[in-house]
């Protein structure tokens, strides 16, 4: 079990490390590292500080605390242990040398005098807040209890390190839904324009042309009109054609294996087969733009009814607004 735990965490580390030194999270892996440094820098800055702030005995207990100045007011967080008739318990507490009684112990607030540990404690730091010059002594025994002081303890400095692989599955999500939208919305640009692609080839080829001309033709068209996905992959592979002399059906074929989009792909496999076996490709043609009218059809409809179930939260909240401002002056008169 311990050696599958090993193997598994080695593993996540390998791939970690490999994922950061990649030459797009390269910067902002070592801008992450910096700040989480700095920041580390000054908590252990801030401890050495506060260290010097605290003041023990020759048994190593604490006994006094030493202000930074008198004339400000400071809290100082410290840790209380009270053994009290044979029970014990522990405190963290703050004590505010500015005269003001503003006592807070574990978070909760101050309880009424009695006989609790919760208000002997807030007594005792009650008087501390009165204290008066820049030491303030702490008392260790108090009337039938036995007082322990020590700092609170911080674990922010150790915490820190873990913002960094944080931040780094932060990006790589971020990176992902980045790549997700992106492919979406080649999706829907291959939706939209696949269907005119389509009957622009059949009208252009149905009038004599080859297929190299009418799709060099359509490509000039899409290059002075107004760009998008689909738009740009076509005039690419009309200039990949022109500087490599590639045959236009091979070079489509191979960058629409790389969108991996089912349309497309459908698309460039019927004229490439039908180059392959010399066929007429017009009544494929014909067949495959029926068929992609009748899916950007289907797509338009999923789409409209994904707006609806967007909008019906807005449209609910509005509603919500127009009933309490109708009602409220009713309400109000009542």
């Amino acid at each position: 079990m311990r050696f599958k735990l090993y193997d598994t965490a080695k593993r996540l580390g390998v791939r970690f490390y490999e994922y950061c030194i990649r030459d797009e999270n390269q910067k902002f892996a070592m801008g992450i590292l910096a700040i989480l440094l700095l920041l580390m820098g000054v908590q252990i800055g801030g401890l050495i500080t506060e260290r010097k702030s605290y003041i023990y005995n020759d048994k190593g207990q604490l006994v006094a605390f030493l202000r930074s100045s008198t004339d400000s007011a400071e809290s100082i967080p410290l840790r209380v242990k009270v053994s009290r008739n044979g029970k014990k318990t522990v405190k963290d507490v703050i004590v505010n040398v500015d005269g003001k009684k503003n006592i807070t112990a574990d978070g909760e607030a101050e309880e009424e005098e009695g006989e609790s540990f919760q208000a002997f404690v807030a007594g005792i730091v009650s008087r501390l807040s009165d204290c008066e010059g820049r030491i303030i002594y702490l008392p260790l025994k108090e009337k039938d209890a036995v007082l322990s002081w020590g700092k609170q303890r911080s674990y922010s400095v150790l915490l820190i390190p873990l913002l960094f692989p944080m931040a780094m599955a932060m990006l790589n999500e971020h990176r992902k839904a980045e790549a997700k939208k992106e492919a979406e919305k080649k999706l829907s640009s291959v939706k939209k324009s696949l269907p005119r692609f389509c009957n622009l080839l059949l009208l252009m080829m149905g009038s004599g042309l080859i297929f190299e001309d009418a799709f060099n033709r359509i490509a000039k068209i899409y290059e002075e009109g107004s760009n998008d996905s689909f738009k740009s992959f076509i005039t690419e592979v009309r200039a990949q054609c022109e500087n490599t002399s590639d045959n236009t059906i091979e070079a489509l074929t191979k960058k629409s294996k790389e969108l991996k989009i089912r349309e497309l792909s459908r698309l460039s496999g019927i004229l490439e087969s039908g180059q392959k076996k010399g066929t007429d490709m017009t009544s494929k043609l014909e067949m495959e733009s029926e068929l992609l009218w009748n899916e950007r059809k289907n797509y338009a409809e999923e789409r409209g009814r994904a707006a609806e179930v967007k909008l019906s939260f807005p449209l609910a909240v509005l509603l919500i607004v127009l009933i309490v401002v109708t009602a409220a002056p009713a309400m109000m008169e009542m």
